[in-house]
């Protein structure tokens, strides 16, 4: 008791002996720190809670968060920033400090992690791994709250040693579990001997884990560890075989060594293999295939060759080529390559190939090599039937009227190729018979025969193969001759065009066998040919081949051609002296009109003059006039005497000569009587134009003469009448050059001077010349040239004859 009332006394003193202080407020602390760290007293570490009633320093803060982590080896940020009661900031800021100076932290997603922590989990994942042999990260994430990268980082570099196991396609498998998988792969992938799809092979093993009560068998993982487990066993040799488009098939060894075998041996036995049988062995691109394992081989469109095949091919080819013969390529290969495949073969010939830029030989139906020598043999035979055929026609036609009791030329079973009557070849064998049994559909009209007998339908024979070139004159009315041919010579059609081109075509053409005939000709020749070539045959008869057919395509048209030029040659004898007779006619009058009418433009100089102007018109009429009168009248009664068969056909023209009338005027009306009636009205109506004193009325009746003797009269243009006006002066030139008698040259003169000054040519008698003369003397000095024989115009030294026409 004493000694507790002396403890009260002495903390009493204690008490009273205390100095006094001063009490300051929360509040007032804290402004007081603020201001001592605004005057630098105090360090710049020093941090406030969130509820300002606490100060601390950056190391405290570290201190306390390091307690965290190594307390709980997991840590949030937001968490620790909550308990220790501080802003978020300064703990992420402390955190960075703390994983740099610790290597077994780190800051994983906002979370503070040691790796203490990770060796704990993986031993839970390990745990749990050996309890269901395998585990998916994404559940193990799930579980642990982590990501799956970050998760699957961490397993990756502690397998083997924390966790047992193998990490694939985002699962986790015990060695255990894989080996079982492998295994069951290894004897599925054993068993297959055909190429099979993986994606067919997983479904039955992940069928065959759920009855063995394996969980997870069907998860995505499990294909990518089968993946990975059958690249593992073709390394290793377990199974034998290659993987094909990645992982996507599998082909067994022992399918490759059969496949391989079937291909060796096929083609080494046949020396050709199908596309199609080898995607049917499962090869997926034939031909590079091939290719790579036979590069000399040959790749067509639908098979592989060997290149023998080739050699061989060529060997036939050049033999035929050689042979003058044919030969079709379908035969000599196997009949399973399509008709492409035999087109490429043979274009890859070289025997062909040369033969074919010769120009010996050619390709024909697609797979045939026809010699050039075969075709032309062909063509030859054919050429002795249309030559026959024209010899009939022109035997025919020489009979007149009265051959038309014989049989026509298109019934003649087509021109004597098999006629039983007619001319047969010595190669057609007996092959009347089957024409024989022809339709009537065939039969082509006969020629038509002229109005005058023989002479006449020779001509249309003629006429037709020329396409009437006559077409082009003008001719009289119908009924009317006396043309250039005239009417009694040829026909109407003859001077007039001969109808219509397609009509001559046809006719032509129906004295030419068809493309059915000539093919079945040819297969009598050559039965070998019956099936040869390749075609879509649209157009052929269905007794006919291919290559028959192209042929007769070929040699049809050097028939027609043929035709013709053998018709032409039998019929046209007559027909080209008629044509020269007929040119030399046009020639002359073309060169006397064209004079006559430049001459006649120098009469409007004088046409006022009643006295000189009709002694101009007379002395052309009597001159010029009456030589193209003359020559009309002899080629006309020259034609006129051909047809009636009382001169010959190849007479050639007899004109009177050039530069004088070589007829009287008797003369003239006697010819001019005795021409067709058609014509002979008009002659006499020219001739009598003749004793007239009109230039203009003798070529109006001229006109309407030459138009009905089918000559055509040439215009005088601009364009010609320059160069005659130029000659006719270069004439007169040569003339006045030669002439030395002054007065002989004074015409001369002054019609060189009249042809200068009015460009018009005149042709003045004697009489005439005065007139002339003063009519030049009318130009004035200034307008004359410097021509020299001005002189003797003004100075005449006597009157001189008129010049001879020019």
């Amino acid at each position: 008791m004493d000694e507790e009332l002396l403890l009260l006394q002495q903390r009493f003193l204690q008490a009273q002996e205390a100095e006094s202080t001063v009490r300051l407020s929360e509040r007032n602390v804290v402004e007081l720190v603020l201001k001592l760290q605004e005057l630098g007293l105090l360090g710049a570490d020093i941090l406030h809670t969130i509820n300002g009633r606490e100060y601390l320093t950056q190391r405290h803060l570290r201190k306390e968060m390091e307690i965290e982590i190594k307390k709980h080896g997991r840590v949030s940020l937001v968490e620790l920033a909550v308990s220790i009661g501080v802003d978020l900031s300064h703990c992420e800021h402390q955190a960075q400090f703390i994983v740099q100076e610790n290597a077994d932290i780190g800051l994983v997603q906002g979370e503070i992690v040691t790796t203490a922590y990770w060796d704990s989990v993986a031993e839970e994942i390990e745990e749990t791994l050996q309890q269901t042999g395998q585990a998916s990260i994404s559940e193990l994430a799930k579980r642990f709250n982590v990501g799956a990268e970050i998760l699957t980082t961490v397993i990756s570099s502690r397998l083997g040693s924390s966790v047992k196991g193998k990490l694939e396609g985002g699962n986790l498998y015990t060695p255990a579990y894989v080996a079982r998988v492998k295994a069951m792969m290894r004897g599925a992938l054993r068993a297959l001997t055909i190429p099979t799809p993986l994606s067919g092979v997983w479904p039955s093993l992940e069928h065959l884990q759920d009855e063995m009560g394996i969980e997870g068998a069907a998860s995505g993982g499990e294909i990518a560890l089968m993946h990975s487990m059958l690249s593992s066993l073709v390394s290793e040799g377990a199974i034998y075989g290659t993987l094909r488009g990645g992982t996507a098939s599998w082909n067994p060894a022992v399918f490759l060594r059969s496949q391989k075998e079937a291909v060796e041996t096929f083609f080494s036995q046949n020396g050709f293999i199908l596309y199609e049988s080898l995607k049917k062995l499962a090869v997926p691109q034939p031909k590079q295939f091939m290719q790579a394992k036979y590069p000399d081989g040959v790749a067509l469109s639908t098979a592989y060759v060997h290149a023998s095949v080739v050699s061989q091919l060529d060997a036939a080819a050049d033999e035929a080529i050689q042979g003058k013969s044919w030969c079709d390529a379908v035969p000599l290969l196997t009949p399973v390559l399509s008709e492409a495949d035999v087109a490429e073969l043979l274009a890859m010939c070289p025997s062909a190939n040369r033969a074919k830029k010769e120009g010996r030989a050619s390709i024909v139906a697609g797979t045939c090599v026809v010699t050039q020598e075969l075709v032309q043999d062909l063509i030859g035979r054919f050429e002795k039937v249309v030559q026959e055929n024209v010899s009939q026609a022109q035997r025919r036609t020489a009979l007149g009227p009265a051959s038309t009791n014989l049989p026509a030329s298109g019934d003649n079973n087509r021109q004597g190729l098999t006629a039983e009557g007619g001319h047969q070849s010595d190669e057609e064998g007996d092959g009347g018979a089957s024409s024989k049994q022809r339709t009537g559909k065939n039969k082509k009209p006969s020629v038509k025969m002229g109005a005058d007998g023989g002479a006449g339908g020779s001509d249309e024979l003629l006429s037709a193969g020329k396409g009437g070139k006559g077409g082009r004159r003008k001719t009289g009315k119908a009924g009317k001759s006396g043309g250039i041919p005239p009417a009694a010579a040829a026909p109407k059609s003859f001077a007039k065009g001969g109808g219509t081109k397609a009509a001559e075509k046809d006719q032509d053409a129906d004295m030419v066998p068809d493309k059915t005939e000539i093919a079945r000709k040819i297969l009598e020749w050559y039965p070998e040919m019956e099936f040869a070539g390749v075609g879509d045959g649209e157009e052929m008869d269905e007794s006919e081949g291919v290559l028959v057919h192209e042929l007769a395509g070929r040699i049809r048209p050097t028939l027609v051609s043929t035709w013709l030029s053998v018709k032409k040659t039998a019929f046209s004898m007559g027909a080209e002296a008629r044509k020269r007779r007929r040119d030399a006619v046009q020639q002359r009058m073309d060169q006397l009109y064209l004079n006559l009418q430049l001459y006649c433009k120098a009469l409007d100089v004088f046409e006022n003059d009643t006295t000189i102007s009709p002694v101009l018109h007379r002395h052309l009429l009597r001159f010029f006039a009456a030589e193209i009168a003359d020559v009309l009248l002899h080629a006309q009664g020259q034609e006129h005497q051909i047809s009636e068969g009382l001169i010959s056909a190849d007479t050639s023209l007899n004109l009177p000569p050039v530069g004088q009338p070589s007829l009287t005027v008797q003369e003239r009306l006697a010819l001019a009587r005795n021409l067709p009636s058609d014509i002979r009205v008009k002659a006499i109506a020219m001739v009598e134009t003749i004793d007239g004193k009109s230039v203009p009325t003798f070529m109006a009746s001229l006109e309407s003469l030459a138009e009905d003797c089918g000559v055509r009269l040439r215009s005088l243009d601009k364009k010609v009448e320059r160069p005659l006006l130029d000659t006719h002066k270069r004439a007169l030139v040569s003339q006045l050059e030669a002439e030395q008698d002054p007065v002989a040259a004074l015409p001369l003169a002054a019609c060189l001077l009249f042809a200068e000054v009015h460009s018009r040519a005149l042709q003045a008698p004697r009489k005439a010349i005065g007139t002339v003369i003063a009519n030049l003397k009318s130009v004035p000095l200034n307008s004359r040239s410097e021509s020299p024989y001005w002189a003797m115009i003004d100075n005449p030294p006597q009157t001189g004859t008129g010049p001879k026409d020019s």
